[in-house]
């Protein structure tokens, strides 16, 4: 009789390396996922930014605009990492078309807080929550922030009326935002991903579901006037300013699975 391979660890093994092994080895993941324009073979992604000392869209199809912004040689990913400088730093992408009316999508992103808690929110992404310009709000955005008073990641969406929802954590509101239930660490690279489909959308916290809503409205994305940036809510003022560096930023056009968001964060 044959047997599988035995593996023994000398430390205690969380859910993630559980997954790991439970899925496949972190080496085969990887290699088909670093690196590559079709990660998981189906044409699915949109726009990576690796962000190695540029803002340039590794598909050729929505490069940045640098505002305000360096790169750090500590980073998650590569070389380098995009480090915001304030006042008003950021990397927007002005009007990416074929984002528009999206009701199905995944963003990913990893953050690296050198701050902690302040006193207003802080914008990791704004995918067009506000009007440029005016600062009114833009029924259908869609955003992912780090909380004011507390080391939790918001991810937030706006939409046409006041529909009052309960997250899973029994949290009430009317604005669909829902937070991330286990504090994340400053000084430490996170990775956040945001899944939104058509009638709900979860958070995860390195390649943990970490909290959820089920909406009764359409969610898709505006259909037009389209914006992206990276570390700021609106261009023209410095609304929700991030303080901090990002790397690996990734925009899918479905809804990635868990196995697949877990994919993602091994890669590391």
């Amino acid at each position: 009789m044959k047997l599988g391979t035995l593996d023994v660890d000398k430390f205690m093994m969380g859910p993630t390396e559980v997954d790991r092994i439970m899925l496949g080895t972190e080496e085969a993941w990887s290699s088909n996922i670093v690196g590559s324009p079709d990660p998981f073979g189906d044409s699915s992604l949109l726009l990576k930014y690796q962000l190695d000392n540029n803002a340039i869209d590794t598909l050729g199809l929505h490069d940045g605009v640098e505002n305000d912004v360096s790169y750090n040689t500590d980073s998650a990913f590569g070389t380098h990492s995009l480090e915001i400088i304030l006042p008003e730093g950021h990397v927007s992408v002005p009007s990416p078309s074929d984002f528009a009316s999206l009701s199905t999508f995944t963003l990913s992103i990893w953050f690296y807080d050198n701050s902690g808690p302040t006193s207003t929110k802080r914008q990791l992404v704004d995918f067009n929550s506000r009007s440029v310009g005016d600062g009114s709000v833009n029924n259908g955005g869609f955003g992912i922030a780090l909380d004011p008073n507390s080391l939790e990641v918001i991810v937030h969406h706006q939409v046409l009326n006041n529909e009052i929802i309960m997250d899973e954590l029994g949290n009430i509101n009317n604005t669909y935002s829902i937070e991330s239930k286990t504090p994340y660490t400053t000084n430490v690279w996170v990775h956040v991903v945001a899944v939104v489909e058509i009638d709900r959308q979860s958070v995860y916290i390195n390649g943990v579901r970490e909290n959820g809503i089920v909406s009764y409205q359409d969610m898709a994305l505006p259909s037009d006037n389209m914006s992206i940036n990276l570390g700021l809510l609106i261009e023209t003022a410095s609304f929700y300013q991030f303080y901090g560096k990002l790397d690996q930023f990734e925009i899918y056009n479905r809804a990635l699975t868990e196995e697949e968001v877990t994919r993602l964060y091994i890669q590391k």
